[in-house]
């Protein structure tokens, strides 16, 4: 990272995913994930475990719809000493939902609007944050 020397290394993940339909036109799926870190500055490497799952399908009049969320926990190797004397560890939760009109076409692409929430609860203060993203997209179903 050019911002900060502390931030290169590497990364490295597992995840497992599960989906499965119900009814004519949905589907579900449920995953598990880990997650690590491994960056040049121990107070930024960290290691993340979390669920998550979803729900999206098709209704009547060409309604596509998804949402669902995730859940994780993060723990960092070592302290930040400007913050506490303590590693850092968080808890981040986040959820989505969106709608699209399959029906209404702009150049083969359908309007969508989306809403994500993200929260962090930060052993630290300075780290946890409430965010709420609207958008609106046009988006190709298939």
């Amino acid at each position: 990272s050019n911002f900060d020397s502390g931030f290169g290394g590497w990364q490295g993940g597992l995840y497992a995913s599960y989906e499965t339909p119900f009814g004519k036109t949905a589907v579900a799926n449920a995953q598990v994930f880990a997650r690590r870190d491994w960056l040049r500055s121990e107070a930024l490497s960290n290691v993340e475990l979390g669920v998550g799952a979803a729900v999206a399908g098709e209704l009547r009049w060409g309604i596509n719809y998804s949402f669902g969320g995730t859940v994780s926990r993060a723990r960092f190797d070592a302290p930040l000493t400007i913050f506490s004397a303590q590693p850092r560890r968080d808890w981040r939760l986040i959820s989505h939902a969106s709608l699209g009109y399959r029906k209404l076409r702009v150049f083969g692409f359908s309007p969508q609007v989306s809403w994500q929430a993200s929260n962090v609860d930060s052993s630290l203060d300075f780290f946890r944050s409430e965010r709420n993203r609207f958008t609106a997209t046009l988006a190709r179903y298939f």
